[in-house]
């Protein structure tokens, strides 16, 4: 199992990633990003070429849908990879392909996306609790887990940085 999600800052100049997974040192291998460019996640029996390469496409000003489009393309083994892409302006693009490992689910927003495989993930459809059960229903199960991880946010950073970010509410 794997959980990737990524974001951008309301200016697009900032760019953030968390990957949870079950194998070990996983996002090494999942993880790419460079500053006021973009970010990727390609997990699902990754492949870390596609990252620098999107991530190059968007640096030339390609949108993430384009450049994601463009580099798995040129993909044999596209049909095995689920990739996220998220450049400094326009909609985030994802990709799941046809023999992508398990179940797996995918929700974009304005400015993030988040990609899951396996069971026991927050994802509209692999819902679980209900009435009865432990939480009363309420544990992180469907879009009530998608809507916590992509509304809820968490900063962390030195004061100046997190005055900038929330314009000194």
């Amino acid at each position: 199992m794997t959980f990737s999600i990524i974001g951008r800052s309301p200016w697009g100049d900032e760019f953030g990633m968390a990957i949870s997974s079950s194998s070990p040192a996983v996002a090494a291998r999942c993880s790419h990003a460079r500053a006021r460019v973009g970010v990727v996640a390609s997990q699902n029996i990754t492949d870390p070429r596609l990252g620098n390469r999107i991530l190059a496409r968007l640096a030339q000003g390609e949108s993430a849908d384009r450049a994601l489009e463009a580099v798995l393309a040129a993909s044999s083994e596209r049909d095995f990879r689920q990739v996220l892409a998220l450049g400094i302006s326009g909609p985030g693009a994802a990709y799941s392909g046809s023999r992508s490992l398990g179940v797996f689910d995918t929700a974009l927003d304005r400015d993030c996306a988040a990609e899951s495989t396996g069971h026991g993930t927050p994802m509209p459809q692999l819902v679980h609790g209900g009435p009865g059960r432990a939480g009363g229903g309420e544990e992180l199960g469907g879009m009530r887990a998608v809507k916590h991880f992509m509304q809820r946010t968490a900063l962390e950073g030195s004061p100046a940085v997190i005055t900038r970010l929330v314009g000194g509410c």
